[in-house]
């Protein structure tokens, strides 16, 4: 009776025991791909980029004629144009593909910045796209100044030197550069890397009667005065003073700031005072300012877009507004 129940026991365990699983046979090994040959030839050019249209829309640089027009450079038609007294615009010159191959660049357009007109009507101007400076002819010929990439990286505001030479302020570079016609470039304010001074961040720069060089730098806040050999010293910084783009010399000597994040146009003297000629609606983002023989100032702004004028009394209206393609 006892083995009995032992045995019936052990067969109640055994029926109770999870069943023992089954291993499946191993997978063969995927077959190694063989390998590709590799390309032969170069791979195939990209098409050149299409010149964008000649419209003036993104004004950036701005001065006046001695007949009373305008120049005006165009950062997305890659052009200058002439805006006449009667505010008609036409096309001085325009980049094209056949300059781009010049200069070598792999940019899509240029984008011409600051203008110095010359003696005998030409036009220089930085291009910060392609790290290079341009003449235009007065036939609207463009040619190639220099191209340099390690005295350039985003050139902006251009002067005269009162010599011939080109003195350049350049953001990214954190200094300022002078460049012969010949196209030599040589440094003339360099910054320490580590501190950013003396510069920071130039922008706007003009020949002052004396001869010296006033900068303004956007992330200072500040107006700067820059000797020939290449000292730098405060004229003013600070309130309301907050990203200062564009700069140009007033008839009485003061210097005339254009600031976009304030939205504004300030004037500073040389004695480092400052006053508002102009603040608010409709500003958006002026850029650059020139002056004309009776006082009328004319800003480039194109948050607008347009040219905006400045009446000797601060009365501010929308000269010539623009409209975007």
């Amino acid at each position: 009776m006892v083995l009995e129940s032992l045995l019936a026991a052990s067969l109640l365990i055994l029926s109770s025991a999870p069943p023992v699983p089954s291993v499946a046979p191993a997978s063969p090994a995927p077959a190694a791909e063989p390998p590709r040959p590799s390309p032969v030839g170069s791979l195939p050019s990209a098409a050149p980029a299409p010149v964008p249209a000649p419209i003036l829309a993104y004004p950036q640089g701005i001065l006046l004629e001695a007949s009373g027009s305008l120049l005006v450079s165009d950062k997305d038609a890659s052009a200058v144009f002439r805006i006449g007294l009667d505010k008609v615009v036409t096309l001085v010159a325009q980049w094209s593909a056949a300059l781009k191959q010049q200069a070598s660049g792999p940019w899509i357009h240029s984008n011409f910045q600051g203008l110095l007109l010359e003696a005998d009507g030409s036009i220089v101007t930085p291009d910060p796209s392609a790290r290079a400076l341009w003449r235009i002819s007065p036939k609207g010929e463009i040619k190639l100044i220099v191209r340099d990439f390690e005295h350039l990286m985003t050139p902006q505001g251009i002067c005269s030197d009162g010599k011939g030479n080109y003195v350049i302020a350049d953001p990214h570079l954190h200094g300022i550069v002078r460049v012969t016609p010949q196209g030599t470039v040589t440094t003339l304010v360099e910054s320490d890397l580590t501190t950013l001074k003396p510069l920071r961040n130039p922008r706007g720069i003009l020949r002052d009667k004396d001869g010296t060089f006033v900068v303004c730098d956007a992330s200072m806040r500040a107006v700067l005065r820059v000797t020939p050999d290449g000292k730098v010293a405060l004229i003013f910084a600070g309130k309301p003073l907050s990203f200062p783009q564009g700069i140009a010399l007033d008839r009485d000597g003061s210097y005339l700031v254009a600031d976009g994040y304030a939205r504004g146009v300030f004037r500073i003297t040389a004695d480092g005072k400052q006053s508002t000629v102009a603040s608010g609606d409709p500003f958006k983002n002026p850029r650059n300012i020139a002056v004309d023989a009776t006082g009328n100032l004319f800003v480039t702004d194109p948050g607008i877009p347009a040219i905006l004028k400045i009446a000797p009394g601060g009365r501010v209206e929308k000269w010539l507004e623009l409209k975007r393609p």
